[in-house]
C-alpha cells in the first residue's frame, strides 16, 4: 500500500499507514487555471536532471496531453517513444504518430510481433513475482527502447483512477442499493451460475449487485477488479489445502475518515488497489529492471490533494441523460482545463481506448497453444499444492475449443508457472532465463 511503514520483527508483521488520501475540505468551485498551473509545475519539476528526460506516448489522452503540455510550454524538440502492434486492432501508433508530428518531437517507434512473447521468462524473473497484467510485455520493452538515450522519462499514469474511472459502477452502485428489496434480488443474482454467466449483461449485472452492500474494497477485488478470478473462479481454482493455508488471512485496506459518496469511494479503492498493485507496479519494475526513472506528474500529491477535493462533477460528466446514453466523459477537467489547449482535433475526438497487447494472438494458434497448454498443465500436476488440474485443464480446453476467451486466465497460469520454474525450482536465480520456447 502507498504511505505504509511495515515492520518485520521475527515472524510479525505490522503494517502502518503514515499517509493517506484527503478529501476534505471539499473545495465549492473548480479553477481551471489553478489546475492548469498545478500540472504544468509538476511536470516541470520533472523535467529536471543532468541527462535528458524522454516521453512515453502512448497514444491515448493522458500521456499525449503531457507530451502537448511540454510542447506547450518550451517549443524545443524532446524525445518521444511509442510502442505499436503488428496486425492489431486496438494499436494506436495513428494517434502517437499524429501528437509527434504536432510537437516536432523526435519519436522512436518500436513495433511489436508475436516474436515479443519470448522474453516472458525474462519479464517474470525481474518483476520476481507472478504478475500477469497483459501490458506488461510492452511497457517493459517501453522501457527497453528508450533506456540507452536517456536518464528518466515522463509517464501518463494516474488520471483514470484519481479522476474515477470507475464512475459509472458507483452510479450502478448507488442506484442499486436505493431499489427497496434489492438485497432479496441481490442473493438470487448474485449466485455463481448466473454471475459466470456468458450472458454480458446478465453477468455485468450480477457483478454489480455482489458489489453492493458490501464495503467497497471487496466488492471491487471480486467482481470488477479482476473478474476472471472472483470467488466463485478461486473456489474451484484454488486446491483444499492452499485454502486451508490462506483462511484467515487480512485483506484489511485502511480507508480514511470523511470519504462523501460511493464515487469517491470507489475512486480510492480504484487507485490503492489496482493503481498501486497493478498500473504503477507494471511500470515500476520495468523502467527498474531497465535502469531508467520513471517520473509521474499526474501523481504528484499536491495535485492529487487539489483534485480529491473537487467536486464530482469536475472529474466526470456524467447527467442522467449522459449515463443512459452512454456517453460519460472521464476525466472532464484535464479535457477542459489543459487538454483542449494543447492537442490536436484529431486527439481531442479520438476515442477512449487503452494499452492493450495482443496476448491471445500471441499465446494461440494450433502449432503454439498446444505447447502453452501442456506447459501449464505439466506446472500444476498432481503435486503442486496450489491450483485444481482438473479445473485447469477445462479453462484451457474451453479457450483452445474457441468456447470461451480465457486469455487472462491463461496467461495467469503461465506467468505462475514461469515463477515456480524460475524461482523456486532452479538452484541459480540471479541469473535471468532463457526464451519462452526454452520452457515450453
Amino acid at each position: 500500500m502507498p504511505g505504509h511503514t511495515l515492520i518485520l520483527q521475527g515472524r510479525s508483521v505490522q503494517i502502518t499507514p503514515y499517509w493517506n488520501w484527503s478529501f476534505t475540505p471539499e473545495r465549492d468551485r473548480v479553477d481551471e487555471e489553478e489546475f492548469f498551473e498545478l500540472l504544468s509545475k509538476s511536470l516541470k519539476r520533472r523535467l529536471k536532471g543532468d541527462k535528458p528526460v524522454g516521453m512515453f506516448l502512448g497514444g491515448g489522452l493522458d500521456s499525449s496531453t503531457l507530451v502537448g503540455l511540454r510542447h506547450y510550454l518550451s517549443k524545443e524538440p524532446f524525445p518521444t517513444f511509442s510502442i505499436g502492434f503488428k496486425d492489431f486492432t486496438k494499436d494506436e501508433t495513428y494517434y502517437s504518430n499524429a501528437m509527434a508530428e504536432y510537437c516536432h518531437s523526435r519519436h522512436k517507434l518500436r513495433t511489436l510481433d508475436e516474436d515479443s512473447r519470448e522474453i516472458l521468462p525474462h519479464l517474470v524473473w525481474s518483476y520476481e513475482e507472478p504478475y500477469a497484467d497483459s501490458s506488461f510485455i510492452p511497457t517493459y520493452m517501453a522501457a527497453d527502447f528508450a533506456k540507452s538515450d536517456l536518464g528518466a522519462v515522463i509517464g501518463g499514469d494516474g488520471p483514470d483512477h484519481i479522476f474515477g474511472r470507475m464512475s459509472r459502477l458507483a452510479w450502478q452502485i448507488e442506484t442499486f442499493e436505493a431499489i427497496p428489496g434489492a438485497r432479496l434480488f441481490k442473493r438470487i443474482i448474485s449466485r455463481p451460475a448466473i454471475s459466470s454467466s456468458s450472458n454480458p449483461i446478465l453477468s455485468k449485472l450480477a457483478r454489480t449487485a455482489a458489489a453492493s452492500f458490501v464495503p467497497m474494497h471487496e466488492g471491487y477485488r471480486n467482481n470488477w477488479s479482476w473478474p476472471w478470478l472472483n470467488p466463485s473462479v478461486k473456489a474451484c481454482l484454488y486446491t483444499d489445502r492452499f485454502k486451508s493455508q490462506i483462511v484467515g488471512k487480512s485483506e484489511e485496506r485502511y480507508m480514511p475518515d470523511g470519504i462523501p459518496d460511493r464515487f469517491r469511494e470507489l475512486a480510492y479503492v480504484d487507485a490503492t488497489m489496482n493503481g498501486s498493485f497493478d498500473v504503477i507496479t507494471k511500470i515500476g519494475r520495468a523502467a527498474s529492471a531497465n535502469e531508467l526513472i520513471i517520473r509521474e506528474p499526474f501523481l504528484d500529491i499536491e495535485l492529487v490533494k487539489y483534485i480529491n477535493r473537487l467536486p464530482k462533477e469536475a472529474r466526470i460528466k456524467a447527467t442522467l441523460k449522459d449515463r443512459l446514453q452512454r456517453q460519460v466523459v472521464s476525466k472532464f477537467l484535464i479535457r477542459k482545463a489543459v487538454s483542449n489547449r494543447v492537442l490536436p482535433k484529431v486527439l481531442l475526438e479520438k476515442p477512449k481506448g487503452g494499452f492493450f497487447a495482443p496476448i491471445n494472438q500471441w499465446l494461440s494458434g494450433p502449432a503454439f497453444f498446444p505447447r502453452v497448454k501442456q506447459f501449464i498443465l505439466d506446472s500444476h500436476s498432481d503435486g503442486n499444492n496450489y491450483f485444481n488440474r482438473n479445473f485447469i485443464e477445462g479453462i484451457l480446453s474451453q479457450h483452445e475449443a474457441g468456447q470461451k476467451d480465457n486469455t487472462h486466465m491463461v496467461l495467469l497460469l503461465l506467468v505462475f508457472g514461469l515463477w515456480q520454474r524460475i524461482y523456486l525450482n532452479r538452484e541459480d536465480i540471479w541469473q535471468p532465463p532463457g526464451n519462452l520456447g526454452m520452457f515450453l
